[in-house]
């Protein structure tokens, strides 16, 4: 027997604890002509894979020998983290990219990143301290002059990087504005040191920071990609993108500068439906599958030989009304909507996927019950007082690759059952992802199926992305309604540094929101992945997200 360096899963796409099952074909010469990726064990009077081990099996990072594939349904999205939208992409973005701070491991407590410490006065002028040596994946060096291109480029309508083509940097801009509005101004005065002025006020400063949209990423390479950054992403995070292999898989490996970390590679692959992402687990050519239920992987025949875990988000999923409708304008139509969709029997059909919802504020009172009962006779009194209502058809649209739904068509057809009984009539359109994105910032729609996966340490964010004046202006609240009584609590809560005291004003909140009805709460989804029983220490964070750098192989 001798030893012969491997990298042939890297171009086969297999994760190396698959490589004893995918190899036996594959000759001496082939691994011989492959690239530093591990070693194999191979039998000197045949060509059959016998082993494989690690490049170092003395300490923790031999486990570095590892790759794993990570599959999800639905298109690779812009990797760009001032734009991306969906949960793949935040899943992908956060293995790529930091911020100044992040969320702790395991909850929404803020711990450094970027910055390895940080004073305020006030809760206005904050002060960041950087770590030292910090380098963009490219080698540049992240200084506070990075950290300040980062912040013009979103918040300053005429920085010349602040348009690019692939999109629109609608998250920072709904909580900060643009400069004037919540940031005066940002400083750099010295490498090590960045400094943010704010107009007011803010005690939920870090945990805004701490949102996917405020991630640094290196300014030489927005300079030299501009409008093609996002399908070329440059980070300082744990993992570095290093290809993406048109139209469906980004491969990435690992950030070598920091070496705190288990994989050396992670290539996410798409599917165009959960079936086929199922039958690949099932024959091991997938190691982590999102989003995967129990009863697809039975149906491949994968159960057997994977592990699952399910955990309850705060993604939550809502019928939203576009209120500038004529008909959707008054709230008394909306709630008769509202009282047609049967909630509790809907989870039944989407059993595992979906938890009954009825509130706005996720982190509020994530049990709470307020009483949007399923009455048909409701829904019909409702619509015959109101003189306003035409009866025409609206247009409910929603995406063929709705985050967390596994078969959309399914939902959307319910949801057009329940409001056909009380007399609504409803033309469904899917579309697209990018379709379905620019018919909501267009307002070219009447209602839509809604997953908000913007979830942050506070509920502040949550209901300023979806519910405030400002986001109208820069294209999160796609329902186009307003009310300045919610803006001006909103705006309360952020001089409150008590979650006790902000808990009371999120439920006043949720109170107004119910009366206006701008959307119907339907569900919290269920987030749950699939993986192959050599894969340990998955685990999701309260965000939805699976840190990426704890994952380990077991050999």
């Amino acid at each position: 027997m001798f030893l012969v360096n491997f990298s042939v899963f890297a171009q086969e796409n297999l994760s190396p604890h698959n490589l004893f099952y995918h190899c036996k074909s594959t000759t001496k010469s082939d691994f011989l002509n492959e690239g530093d990726f591990g070693a194999a064990l191979l039998n000197e009077n045949s060509d059959e894979v016998i082993a494989q081990i690690g490049n170092d099996n003395k300490n923790p990072t031999s486990y570095k020998s590892g790759s794993v594939i990570f599959s999800f349904v639905g298109d690779i999205p812009i990797l760009d983290p001032g734009v991306v939208k969906d949960r793949s992409g935040i899943q992908i973005c956060s293995s790529i990219f930091e911020g100044l701070v992040k969320y702790d491991k395991s909850s929404f407590q803020i711990v450094p990143a970027i910055a390895h410490k940080w004073v305020n006065q006030d809760n206005r002028i904050w002060t960041f301290y950087l770590k030292q040596n910090v380098k963009f994946h490219d080698g540049t060096i992240c200084d506070s002059s990075s950290i300040k291109f980062n912040f013009d480029r979103q918040l300053e309508p005429s920085h010349p990087f602040s348009k690019p083509s692939y999109g629109f940097f609608s998250s920072m801009r709904s909580l900060f504005g643009v400069y004037g509005e919540e940031i005066l101004k940002t400083e750099a005065p010295l490498p090590d040191k960045f400094r943010v002025i704010l107009k007011d006020p803010d005690a939920l400063f870090l945990n805004k920071l701490a949102h996917i949209s405020a991630s640094i990423v290196s300014p030489s390479a927005v300079k030299k990609y501009n409008n093609l950054f996002g399908e070329n992403p440059v980070g300082t995070g744990a993992y570095r993108f290093a290809e993406w292999r048109k139209p469906g898989r980004i491969i990435l490996t690992a950030n070598s500068s920091q070496n705190l970390f288990y994989l050396n590679r992670i290539i996410y692959d798409t599917y165009l439906d959960i079936d086929s992402c199922a039958r690949q687990l099932a024959r091991g050519n997938i190691d982590i599958a999102a989003d995967l239920q129990i009863k697809h992987a039975k149906s491949s025949g994968a159960a057997r030989n994977i592990t699952f875990t399910t955990s309850k988000t705060f993604d939550q999923c809502f019928l939203l009304f576009n209120c500038k409708n004529r008909d959707l304008r008054s709230r008394e139509i909306r709630k008769a909507i509202s009282h047609l969709i049967n909630r509790k029997e809907l989870a039944l059909l989407f059993d595992g996927e979906l938890s009954p919802s009825f509130i706005y504020a996720p982190l509020s009172d994530f049990s709470g019950d307020k009483g949007i009962d399923f009455s048909i006779e409701k829904a019909e009194a409702l619509l015959k007082t109101n003189s306003n209502y035409s009866n025409r058809t609206l247009n409910l649209i929603y995406s063929s690759e709705v985050s967390f739904i596994q078969d959309p068509q399914a939902f959307a057809d319910k949801i057009k059952f329940y409001l056909t009984q009380g007399g609504i009539k409803i033309n469904l359109r899917q579309l697209s992802a990018e379709d379905y994105h620019r018919e909501m910032s267009n307002g070219n729609y009447d209602m839509a199926v809604y997953v908000n996966s913007d979830i942050s340490g506070d509920s502040n964010i949550n209901l300023r992305f979806l519910w405030s004046s400002r986001a109208i202006k820069y294209g999160k609240n796609f329902s186009f309604y307003s009310n300045n009584l919610i803006d001006e609590l909103l705006k309360k809560t952020e001089n409150m540094s008590s979650a006790s005291e902000r808990l009371l004003i999120y439920r006043k909140i949720d109170s107004v929101l119910l009366s206006d009805m701008p959307a119907v709460p339907l569900f919290y989804c269920y987030q749950s992945v699939a993986y192959n029983k050599n894969v340990s220490n998955i685990k999701f964070h309260p965000s939805g997200i699976i840190n990426m750098s704890e994952v380990r192989l077991q050999f």
